[in-house]
């Protein structure tokens, strides 16, 4: 009867201390997902306003290369009429001569 006993008592003991190590594992188990979650947020953050400040430059120079293609294809419209201009001045004096 007491061998009965004292095993019934370690089953008990057994189950208590698995109850009791499955709730820590849980609590642990919540803390690091917590705490992963918490850094991946953090490092989520941290990539996005590097990118979106990477991004914001490449705006800048994609503006200030558009702005300088447009000044130079002024600037080469504007030499086209001078040419065209000194040109037409050319053949008129050519054909004033003769």
């Amino acid at each position: 009867m007491k061998l009965a006993a004292q095993h019934h008592n370690n089953a008990i003991r057994r189950k208590c201390w698995k109850k009791w190590h499955m709730v820590i594992v849980e609590k642990w188990r919540r803390r690091v997902e917590k705490a992963c979650q918490a850094k991946a947020q953090e490092i989520c953050i941290s990539l996005t306003s590097d990118y979106e400040s990477k991004l914001q430059s490449l705006e800048e120079k994609y503006n200030a290369s558009r702005e300088e293609v447009m000044s130079l294809h002024k600037e080469r419209e504007y030499y086209e009429e001078n040419m065209k201009k000194a040109f037409m001045r050319a053949c008129a004096l050519s054909i004033w001569r003769l």
